[in-house]
């Protein structure tokens, strides 16, 4: 999930960088090793803009490719 109060500096999903998802892939790697998982894993986003005390917008990006 990554969240905004507004798109001024782009969409929430932008700022999900090379550093942030090879951060994601190695501790998703090490807790599906530790936990022994042996199914296919599906990365998604949930991005949202906005903030509570004003309108938001929520957007589902479904099996996003890691670089």
């Amino acid at each position: 999930m990554k969240t905004r109060r507004n798109n001024i500096f782009g969409d929430p999903e932008e700022a999900i960088d090379f550093r942030k998802q090879r951060s994601l892939q190695l501790a998703i790697n090490h807790y599906v090793k530790e936990n022994r998982i042996r199914k296919e894993i599906r990365f998604d986003i949930i991005a949202v803009t906005g903030t509570p005390e004003t309108s938001h917008d929520i957007r589902h990006i479904q099996d996003v490719a890691l670089l």
